[in-house]
């Protein structure tokens, strides 16, 4: 398993724009999926590494550039995200004193799952 590439594959069409320095996609997970033996047989959950990555890669793809990570300020899970699931992954650039923080949002069923503050290293995008 590889998360790039299993967050790439869960993608489902393109990233859109929703307003200026927003950014959004889809992801779906089947309960078939090789992550869901591991992280948990009994119990399966997409890990949370994956909901941050799927932040990530749309970033990536909305501002197409690949930003260096500084540090990932906060990140707080909040509901689990169970098989089979579709998710949207939401991020929000802010520039600030020199500064570009990212918000993203990981939404489940109505319900937000996840959020982290990433820390770019460059100041702007």
């Amino acid at each position: 398993m590889n998360i790039v590439s299993d967050v790439r594959q869960a993608r489902r069409g393109p990233v859109t724009s929703p307003e200026a320095g927003t950014h959004a996609g889809i992801f779906e997970f089947p309960a078939e999926h090789p992550i869901f033996s591991g992280h948990f047989p009994e119990y399966p959950l997409v890990p949370g590494v994956y909901l941050l990555q799927s932040l990530w890669l749309v970033l990536c793809l909305g501002t197409q550039s690949t930003p260096v990570l500084k540090s990932v300020r906060t990140t707080r899970f909040q509901a689990q995200v169970r098989p089979p699931c579709t998710y949207q992954a939401v991020v929000k650039i802010q520039t600030d004193r020199q500064i570009t923080l990212v918000r993203g949002e990981v939404i489940c069923a109505g319900q937000k799952a996840a959020e982290a503050l990433f820390e770019l290293a460059a100041p702007t995008l």
